[in-house]
């Protein structure tokens, strides 16, 4: 060829050039002058002044050869991790990942790619971010796949795959020949064995493996050479085979496999034959890197072997395998720990599984998973992965309910019952200590608490700041509890001894924070109903007011104490949006609510304030210090030392003990309509004078008639003398259990099943509830899965029967079944002890997905109803503690919805606790979105 003289005529010259071998050569003499700037500018202006579009088109074509070739050339002198990046940016689709994965033996390579892919990613716009993710997410998820597949022998399989992938037999023969010391061995045989034994009616595998054996024996030539004559023996007429062809590319671009069924079955007689596999092969041959036609090929030899509607139908169960492992991967740790379950060959190895990964499979979410993967095998009628999938879940719920059962454990203490810690990794301590520090420094800013040196009081204000000014106005309490003081009788002489104890100015039962007094007593004795019953004989005595707070085992420490101290100064002051603006960011110290009780009751008087059910000293210390030398406390408790704490001294405690003998029969006789003396003071000697088992038996008699009394009476003391209770309760304490109680209970038990058959059940339910905490009607139509018709109609029974109280009937004008219930402590121990093992599974959800639903709408609604938050909040945090046990998933969810709640409601360090849960439970379940909310 003649060389150019000028750089015009090279150009010239290479614009006519048109046989490829030509442009190849030229191209090889002429590279260091085409592919550069000057010679693609030149192009292009050529192409803007051809004569003719012919000419035109042909500089066009030679521009974007050379753009093309430079373009190759860029990538080329890229470093390899940059050009991998490309490569993987570049895929279309997990398959294309996959193959890019097994083009590369290196897996340092791969290591060097995901190092590469966050950096940029980091380095990247927002909008940019999501689709290096994606491609990121898929690459390390197929890693490991084919990791856990091949362990160390992945490198031979990517080595196999390659000679497998080569685009013709004499590639595929240099590929063996090049790679022949790691392919022409024992363990080379053995991986392709394990691929085709997974993958059993793919022809590639035995055809290659074939070769392979030969090559070793034989030699590779003669192994090729013998490849061919197979190959030459299996020819057919060229019409016949044109014939066929047509028709089995009219199969494979058949677009469902519905369609595609159809038409193999129409076209069986052509296609199910020699002659259609051999053409099918010749397919294969001549496009070997199309892998939709090896596996038609593969289904064409299936068909043949076992049918063409088994085929399909085992084509469709393998879709439906390969489903559900992407989505259980795509579920994070606990979805792939349940894949990794359900592929266990039998029971032995699947309990072990449970016992090692029972942090993740032993959860609500994990059987959720199950549930739905049962309901999809159901639905595609793959019966064998259906009896697989069932066995599993018999055996997780197994494991699950011993779990849920465990017997609870009497006398908790504080640090039992403090939420439990959050894990710390030692390789990553400094970060997960760092972020800690950055929670609390961000919950910081976002409350202030309210002392001495930022909130001013006096002249009828409240100033924070030396800004904002609130006015201040005592708005006077009346909680004297008349509904429960109502069921009270008797107790005469301890009402006089408790007010005494209160107005006493002696010894240390009058210090500088007021007049104190305690109420001791065993449990269900009446200690509630008695300070009730104070409450409301002299509220009177208290032109302040009678201000009662529910306590109750939830509230331990210090902190538990400040959505305490904000219902309190919530008094003080009215609750305009200006104010609720003020201060939705504050808390109130205990000194600051002492600073405004002191102010505003000075022209109302002295202010009674009931602490009720209060378990930890620790509770009491924080809240005296609220209480200005105007406030009198009545605390009721079980504990010693939470009474004792109250003043420090004996003096200050008075224990309650059992009805007198007039008591206990006025009780009954109050509460049973003609019953006589001598009836009634049988029942009371027989019971104990214990007040709950009093309470029991009255229900028990009302709800016969007066003719049946003797005989109800009689029966209740038969059981009372042989001691006949519940029987072995091994989820009970011995101290929460009282014999008496017991048995008269059981008595009410009992005839709970001559009124409805499910109503056994329905009071084993109540159990579920927080303790000492009330509920509405719809809450105990949701655990037991009833209409709240119904729901309020049984309530009412269980009042009837002492079993449950109504704490707060619905207004006139509310919303239908606001009604609000309680059940005393006693009673709901009993219920949780009975719960049956499924019961204690199925009970908890119903309640936690009734509170989560309820949380969601109050956290929805415009404004936020956190009113009706705070009032359920007992049983919100009851059903989060479930799920911190059982269900990562709703952790999440309750404390993205609550987090705003707590912050203002004074609750901002359990929100500090829950965040931290949140934010572990999140890395369980690789909830990207639940970690940066936390």
């Amino acid at each position: 060829m003649d060389q150019p003289s000028t750089f015009d005529q090279l150009l010239q010259q290479f614009c006519q050039l048109a046989e490829d071998d030509e442009l190849q050569a030229f191209l090889q003499d002429h590279h260091a002058v085409l592919l550069t700037d000057e010679a693609e500018a030149h192009l292009a202006q050529l192409a803007q002044t051809a004569a003719d579009e012919a000419q035109q088109d042909r500089v066009k074509a030679r521009l974007h050869l050379i753009q093309g070739l430079r373009q190759i050339q860029a990538m080329a002198d890229l470093p390899p991790s940059e050009r991998l990046f490309m490569m993987l940016m570049a895929a279309r689709s997990p398959q294309d990942i996959n193959n890019l994965i097994l083009q590369i033996t290196d897996e340092a390579d791969l290591d060097e790619l995901e190092q590469l892919a966050g950096t940029k990613q980091a380095e990247m716009a927002e909008a940019d971010r999501p689709a290096v993710q994606e491609r990121l997410d898929d690459l390390r998820r197929m890693r490991q796949q084919l990791q856990t597949t091949f362990g160390e022998q992945l490198p031979l399989f990517k080595r196999l795959n390659g000679w497998i992938a080569t685009d013709s037999w004499t590639a595929s023969a240099a590929y063996l020949e090049a790679h022949a010391a790691e392919l022409l061995t024992d363990a080379a045989e053995q991986t392709l064995q394990q691929v085709w034994a997974a993958d059993p009616d793919n022809p590639v595998w035995p055809e290659h493996l074939t070769l392979l054996q030969e090559s070793r024996a034989l030699g590779i030539e003669p192994a090729y050479a013998n490849r061919a004559k197979r190959a030459a023996e299996a020819e057919i007429d060229a019409e016949r085979a044109q014939a066929l062809a047509d028709k089995l590319v009219a199969w494979l671009q058949q677009e469902t496999l519905a369609a595609a069924e159809t038409y193999l079955s129409d076209h069986q007689a052509e296609l199910l034959t020699e002659e259609g596999l051999a053409v099918m092969t010749m397919l294969v041959q001549a496009n070997p890197s199309n892998q939709n036609i090896r596996d038609h090929q593969q289904r064409l030899r299936q068909a043949q072997a076992i049918g063409i509607e088994a085929m399909y139908s085992q084509i469709r169960r393998a879709r439906l395998h390969e489903r559900i492992q992407d989505a259980l991967t795509r579920q994070g740790p606990i979805g792939q720990a349940v894949y990794q379950f359900i592929q266990m060959e039998n029971d032995e190895t699947a309990a072990g599984r449970l016992t090692a990964q029972g942090d993740l499979l032993l959860t609500w979410d994990a059987g959720n998973l199950l549930n739905q993967l049962l309901a999809a095998a159901a639905d595609a009628g793959d019966e064998s992965l259906a009896a697989r999938l069932q066995a599993r879940q018999e055996q997780w719920q197994a494991a699950f309910q011993a779990r849920v059962g465990t017997p609870l454990r009497p006398n908790r203490s504080p640090a039992e019952n403090a939420l439990p810690e959050v894990e710390r990794i030692d390789s990553e301590t400094t970060r997960v200590h760092d972020h800690q520090e950055a929670l609390r420094a961000e919950m910081r800013s976002k409350y202030t608490v309210l002392r001495a040196h930022n909130c001013a009081i006096g002249d009828g204000a409240m100033v924070i700041n030396n800004i904002e000014r609130i006015p201040i106005r005592w708005q006077r309490p009346q909680e004297t509890k008349p509904r429960l003081a109502a069921a009270g009788v008797g107790r005469g002489e301890e009402l006089t001894e408790l007010h005494n104890r209160l107005i006493a100015q002696r010894g240390t039962a009058v210090v500088s924070s007021g007049t104190s007094a305690a109420v001791r007593g065993q449990p269900a004795i009446g200690k509630t109903t008695l300070a009730a019953m104070y409450a409301t004989r002299y509220a009177d005595h208290y032109g302040g007011g009678v201000l009662w707070l529910d306590i109750g085992p939830q509230k331990q420490t210090a902190a538990d104490a400040i959505p305490v101290l904000q219902r309190i100064a919530s008094y003080a002051y009215e609750h305009d949006a200006r104010a609720q603006e003020i201060l939705e960011n504050c808390e109130f110290s205990a000194e600051r609510v002492q600073a405004l009780l002191q102010v505003l009751l000075g022209e109302y008087g002295p202010l009674l304030v009931v602490l009720d059910d209060v378990w930890h000293p620790e509770l009491v210390e924080e809240l005296q210090q609220a209480f200005p030398a105007n406030c009198y406390v009545l605390l009721t408790t079980r504990d010693y030392d939470v009474a004792f704490s109250l003043e420090e001294t004996e003096a200050a405690i008075q224990r309650l003990d059992v009805l007198s003998a007039d008591d206990a029969r006025l009780l009954l006789q109050t509460k049973v309509r003609d019953l006589t003396p001598t009836l009634a003071d049988r029942i009371a000697a027989g019971l104990g004078y214990h007040a709950q088992a009093l309470v029991l038996a009255a229900g028990a008699l009302s709800a016969r008639k007066k003719q049946r009394h003797d005989q109800t009476a009689e029966e209740i003391l038969q059981r009372v003398a042989t001691g006949r209770g519940f029987g072995d309760l091994p989820r009970m304490g011995k101290t929460e259990r009282l014999t008496k109680v017991e048995i008269a209970l059981k008595y009410s038990y009992d005839y709970l099943a001559q009124i409805d058959p499910d109503a056994q059940q329905w009071f084993r339910a109540l159990g579920i509830f927080a303790q000492e905490a009330e509920f509405d009607t719809p809450a105990g139509a949701a655990v037991w899965d009833v209409e709240p018709d119904a729901a309020e109609a049984f309530l009412l029974t269980l009042e009837g029967l002492a079993l449950v109280e109504e704490m707060e009937a619905a207004p006139a004008n509310a919303t239908p079944y606001r009604a609000r219930w309680q059940q005393h402590a006693i009673i709901r121990a009993y219920a949780l002890s009975l719960q049956t093992a499924p019961e204690r599974v199925r009970f908890p959800e119903r309640h936690t997905d009734y509170y989560m639903r309820l949380a969601r709408v109050c956290h929805e609604r415009r404004p936020r109803d956190y009113d009706r938050l705070e009032q359920e909040f007992n049983q919100v945090q009851h059903a989060f503690n479930w799920c911190v046990e059982f269900s990562p998933t709703r952790v999440v969810a309750f404390t993205n919805i609550l987090s705003q709640f707590m912050a203002i409601r004074g609750r901002s360090g359990l929100i500090y606790d829950w965040l931290m849960l949140s934010q572990q439970k999140a890395t369980i379940l690789d909830d990207r979105l639940g970690k940066a909310n936390t």
